[in-house]
């Protein structure tokens, strides 16, 4: 491979074809670009989602060595006395926390989303000043304000961060009122943490308290949520961590774990795995699609010049550097794509990125990310894989211009036979083969209990490809049609193009497989997705009024109702009865999962349930029974069926239940555990609960009495039957608003490709194009012969992505979406929505086609396009 033969080929040949069909060239820049960016985008908002769940209490004081959680509950405070005495004589210092969520009061919507949600961390802050001495940290500034205020004994403090204070203008000594559980507690300003002194950014949402202020406000007396663990810097620091996990997790006992805060971002980022990677993949239609029209551009490339090429091969190049000269043209325009969508993504993930971590907050756990950077990391991958599906794509074209005789390359008519493979319909059988085989694989399971369809993945890869080569039979098939209308110059003429089509005409239509396939699958998914939570919803939410905290739509949201306002609540006249639920966090072997206790007492128990298996003795949760139900997604993930015996952790011990019936559940995928609020209350010694659904009197008006509870209970969220049902299909259609812009990309650079490949067969048939003029057909008439011409191209690839589509959609909803998310849907094909696609395409390739048509029908015999 010569250097200066290459420079030659790049200067005379690719720039200058470049320059001569600018218009082109930028079009597939742009096209690259956008898959590029497309592609960018989304991983840059789901690393900041991941990257947003935060320990808070590392910004406060630095990252602690190793944190020591309950199975279920709380610690008592008097661990601490144990803990110290196992661990003695090490320099290891112990501080508790208590982490719970706040609101602050004000006009809240129908939601109950939009307040704001604060983290308010309790430590005791003594332990704080000791860890910082221990440690040779740079002491917090808060401790000099513990000595000023001497907080713990005084009215309740509160620290807050820079960012909330300069926001609110608000100054120490000043007061913030806010709501805790259900009810307002108004608190002073001790201080404020300031930006730049910790090992990690202060949230805007981080609220501060001394550990007993914060025990007396909830009230906690003697519990804490967890026990963080620091271990002083020097020579035998990582012999005395491992000494102090070993007896720590010799003395656990089954009541808590031992891990360490890597560990528990790790947890996270497995939990959120499969929701990010099936964003990621869809993510790739951009990008694929592209990789088909530059396949499409470069191999036209090789017909426009292919008696240059023969004129580079009588001259002795080589076929070598004739291919290389083509795969520096395609890494070109990957390059400078590549480098422009680095650009695009950054801005477009700063769109995505809300959305994303809306669903993240609403589904799995709190994060503080408002905002996605790039990463050297991330920018590198996309620019390789922008760079690297570039190549690919222009590696057939080179092969084409290498091979392809000089002495064929100079003769004129020659049609030009594309992609090989594309023509070969047994490979289409064999991929459609290993797709099925694959299909029935199980899924890679994680660490965290997450499970990741991997073999369900390469399934939908070799449908794609089964779809993109079988999908060319359909051309003779469609030529026939036209036949009958053989009196017609024009459609017979169209005909005699499509019986025997080209490799353009197969990989035009392989593109628009691909994206309306892939188009219609995720239209068939979140239609089903739909279809199921409506009728879910409709079963479920039966209750006229539904009252809960503020915030309940955040997974991580800890407030709770009160045994005093429940009784005020349900002692009004117009109440005749009520649904209650407690939820309970806790880990069940190494994964965690939720227990809920819930009590029934206007409808039959289970009424309200949708069943996948129903109760084997009685659809009555009774007190003595010692049974349970378990949601479907608890099944998947911990390989459980109905008949068997579970052991869960409480507060009081450990408890043995049997798995009595499965019910769907579509709001957590960790899987849920029902048993009777009596025995929840008992075990956690607790009679709050989590939220109320309330059934009124018949003649009661439920929008009169929300208004009369709200405000006679400001600091609760409350809701009629129809608020809420609006509001959880709004959060199911915020979830998937990523998703249908991906769609509309998709199909959109499908249809540009048709336009391309389009002028690139009337660049090749110029010779036939004169003739025609010659015999007297208008430039209407070509453009007519065109328009039909692209219009079929695109019905074969509308018909082929509508059948993958429908294999598709079985594949994501029986296969990829049980396996990720461990949930069974009903599958629906949202058959209106799928016509306006089909009518979208059709329309804008007959708008395409015609246009080209027009301008090819006045192309100059020896004219280059």
């Amino acid at each position: 491979m010569n250097p200066r033969i290459q420079w030659l080929l790049w200067r005379q040949i690719g720039w200058r074809h470049w320059r001569h069909t600018l218009k082109q060239t930028v079009l597939l820049v742009l096209i690259v670009a956008l898959g590029v960016a497309v592609f960018l985008s989304v991983r840059l908002a789901n690393r900041a989602a991941v990257a947003g769940f935060t320990l808070f209490t590392e910004s406060i004081s630095g990252e602690s060595d190793l944190i020591i959680s309950p199975l279920a509950g709380k610690l008592q405070v008097d661990l601490l006395t144990e803990l110290r005495q196992t661990l003695d004589p090490l320099p290891v210092a112990l501080y508790p926390v208590i982490e719970t969520t706040a609101s602050e009061p004000g006009q809240v919507g129908d939601s109950g989303l939009e307040t704001e949600q604060f983290h308010l961390i309790g430590i005791d802050l003594v332990a704080l000043v000791n860890i910082a001495y221990l440690t040779k940290a740079t002491s917090p500034a808060v401790t000099l304000d513990t000595q000023q205020h001497s907080l713990g004994d005084q009215e309740d403090r509160v620290f807050i961060s820079q960012a909330l204070a300069d926001e609110r203008q608000l100054k120490v000594t000043g007061s913030l009122a806010l709501i805790l559980n259900d009810r307002t507690v108004n608190v002073q300003i001790a201080g404020i943490l300031p930006e730049g002194k910790f090992q990690t950014e202060v949230p805007r949402n981080l609220l501060l308290m001394d550990l007993p202020s914060l025990q007396r406000m909830l009230p906690l007396p003697g519990q804490m949520h967890r026990i963080e663990v620091r271990v002083p810097e020097g020579k035998d620091r990582q012999r005395i961590l491992t000494d102090a996990q070993m007896r720590l997790e010799a003395m656990a006992n089954d009541q808590w774990t031992v891990h360490t805060p890597d560990s528990k971002r790790s947890s996270a980022a497995l939990m959120t795995a499969a929701f990010r990677l099936n964003l990621s993949v869809l993510s790739t239609l951009a990008l694929l699609v592209g990789i088909y029209l530059i396949l499409q551009a470069l191999e036209a490339a090789v017909v426009r010049r292919r008696q240059e090429i023969a004129v580079l091969r009588s001259l002795g190049v080589s076929a070598q550097d004739v291919r290389f000269a083509w795969l520096i043209e395609a890494s070109a325009l990957g390059v400078i794509g590549s480098a422009l969508g680095i650009l695009l993504g950054t801005a477009a993930a700063q769109i995505s990125v809300r959305s994303i971590a809306q669903t993240v907050n609403a589904l799995y756990y709190s994060n503080t990310t408002t905002a996605a950077s790039l990463t050297f990391e991330e920018g590198f991958f996309a620019f390789g894989f922008g760079v690297l599906a570039s190549v690919i794509a222009g590696a057939v074209p080179a092969r084409d211009a290498a091979l392809t005789p000089p002495a064929q390359s100079l003769r004129h008519g020659i049609r030009h036979p594309g992609i090989a493979f594309l023509s070969k319909p047994w490979l289409g059988l064999l991929a459609a083969i290993i797709a099925i085989l694959l299909a029935n694989l199980p899924p890679l399971q994680l660490a965290a209990g997450s499970k990741i369809p991997v073999a369900g993945y390469f399934a939908a890869f070799f449908w794609l490809l089964s779809a993109s080569i079988l999908t060319g039979i359909l051309f003779p098939l469609i030529a026939k049609v036209m036949r009958l209308g053989r009196n017609h110059a024009i459609m017979a003429y169209t005909a005699s193009q499509l019986c025997t089509p080209s490799g353009r005409h197969r990989l035009t239509a392989a593109g628009l497989v691909v994206a309306v396939g892939m188009a219609s699958a995720m239209g068939i998914l979140i239609g089903s997705f739909e279809h199921t939570l409506q009728a879910w919803i409709g079963q479920v939410l039966r209750a006229d009024v539904y009252v809960a905290p503020r915030g309940f739509g955040n997974a991580s949201n800890q407030s709770r109702i009160s045994r005093r306002t429940q009784e005020q609540l349900l002692a009004h006249p117009q109440v005749v009865g009520s649904d209650v639920a407690q939820f309970y966090p806790i880990t069940l072997g190494t994964l965690d999962t939720t227990l809920v206790g819930a009590r029934y007492t206007q409808l039959p128990q289970g009424a309200g349930m949708v069943w996948l298996k129903p109760p084997l003795t009685s659809p009555i949760l009774s007190e003595t029974s010692g049974l349970a139900w378990v949601s479907e997604s608890f099944t998947a993930r911990f390989n459980k069926r109905l008949g068997d015996t579970i052991q869960i952790p409480t507060q009081s011990g450990s408890q043995a239940l049997t798995i009595d019936a499965v019910f769907a559940d579509y709001g957590n995928e960790r899987g849920s555990i029902v048993v009777p609020l009596q025995h929840t209350a008992k075990w956690f010694q607790d009679t709050q609960v989590s939220n109320l659904a309330v059934y009124l009197h018949p003649d009661a008006d439920a929008d009169a009495m929300r208004r009369e509870w709200a405000r006679a209970l400001p600091e609760l969220a409350i809701q009629t039957n129809t608020k809420l049902r609006a509001q959880a299909l709004r959060i199911f259609r915020q979830t998937f608003s990523v998703t249908h812009a991906l769609q509309g990309i998709g199909v959109a650079v499908a249809i540009v490709g048709l336009g391309l490949a389009l002028a690139s067969l009337l660049t090749e048939r110029r010779q036939e194009l004169m003739t025609l003029k010659a015999l007297g057909l208008s430039r209407r008439g070509i453009a007519m012969a065109t328009n039909l011409e692209g219009i079929a191209v695109a019905t074969v690839g509308i018909i082929g992505g509508l059948t993958l589509s429908l294999t598709l959609g079985h594949l994501l909803i029986y296969v990829i979406n049980p396996q990720s998310f461990g949930w069974t849907l009903s599958y629906q094909v949202p058959w209106a929505t799928m016509a306006g696609l089909v009518t979208a395409c059709v329309t804008a390739s007959a708008f395409v086609s015609y246009g080209v048509g027009y301008w090819g029908a006045s192309l100059p015999a020896e004219q280059e396009a």
